[in-house]
């Protein structure tokens, strides 16, 4: 979140066409009917309802013939889908764990506004929907939550919701959202949070592409994901986050489930800081921070790709229990 954080010379021209957006924009909710289509491949798909009405697109990747061990639950970020983690989900089946994943409301086939989210208790609550889905599903074997980015933020929440008993056989954060990029002043977190109020689906941050992965190749193939919105995103949903980060510092200390913390150390995206604060800050006696220095954002598909995927399934099978 850096580009319209640097020009800050365009803020009352931006408040000004937020007023006049203020009327149509406001107006949308973020809360519809599923839409579109599968952005997961190869996957079984389900529809769930949240508490507020909105439809998920849902995904299940399972082997019938083959026993449990343990359930997994993926959130994904903004400018992503469960598509790009199926490599992740075929891992961790191989090993006997169920996999679930949905498209985060406004985004691919789930309903509501495109990218659009208005707090981050929303977001929990969808998450949460998830999480009873495959536990229904998988009834007494170990649940695991997975976040990146800005379903990190998602994740961390859970886990601190949980406390000191939690349900939760582990959580990994992968590129989380925890901490505010260092050019979000006082002055700055104002400005976004009066572009939310008075047009939440104004277009305000766009993501580069070139600050989430670093290989050609991988740019290209992220360039040309069909699943992917290239619309900026917009005001209530950067305010939602921001505000995220800043709620969350004082409950760090709650957090008691086993974690797995990773992040790129050269990512510009979300801070690798977050990830070393909760790191230090957590309550759990079981917590891993790994941190891969030149990498950027999206860790599965830098270079050190099988690396973390490895820490990822390592971590999660160390849990899960034997066969």
């Amino acid at each position: 979140m850096s580009k319209w954080l640097k020009a800050s010379i365009l803020v009352m021209a931006a408040l000004v066409a937020a007023a006049a957006l203020a009327a149509f924009a406001g107006a949308r909710p973020s809360v519809g009917d599923c839409q579109g289509r599968a952005t997961a491949a190869g996957a079984a798909t389900w529809t769930a309802r949240t508490a507020d009405g909105n439809c998920l697109q849902g995904y299940e990747w399972k082997v019938a013939a083959t026993p449990v061990r343990a359930a997994i639950v993926l959130v994904h970020g903004i400018h992503d889908h469960p598509g790009r983690y199926a490599a992740l989900a075929q891992a961790l089946v191989a090993q006997g764990i169920a996999v679930y994943a949905y498209d985060q409301r406004g985004h691919g086939a789930s309903g509501g506004a495109r990218q659009r989210v208005d707090s981050v208790a929303q977001l929990v609550g969808d998450a949460e929907r998830v999480i009873a889905e495959a536990t229904q599903r998988n009834p007494g074997v170990p649940l695991f939550l997975y976040g990146h980015s800005m379903g990190g933020l998602v994740a961390a929440y859970v886990a601190a919701a949980d406390g000191a008993k939690p349900r939760l056989a582990g959580v990994v954060l992968s590129s989380a959202a925890l901490a505010l990029p260092a050019s979000a002043s006082g002055g700055t977190l104002a400005v976004v949070g009066t572009l939310s109020r008075l047009a939440p689906g104004l277009p305000l941050e766009a993501v580069d592409e070139a600050q989430v992965v670093r290989e050609g190749a991988a740019r290209a193939e992220l360039a040309r994901d069909p699943a992917i919105l290239r619309a900026k995103v917009p005001a209530r949903t950067i305010d939602t986050i921001l505000d995220g980060v800043v709620a969350l510092q004082p409950l760090m200390p709650g957090i008691s489930v086993p974690l797995l913390i990773l992040h790129g150390g050269a990512d510009v995206v979300t801070p690798p800081e977050g990830s070393r604060t909760l790191a230090q800050r957590a309550g759990s006696k079981d917590k891993k921070l790994v941190v891969y220095d030149p990498a950027l954002h999206s860790l599965l598909h830098e270079p050190e790709g099988p690396m973390v995927l490895g820490e990822i399934v390592g971590f999660v099978n160390a849990r899960a229990g034997r066969p």
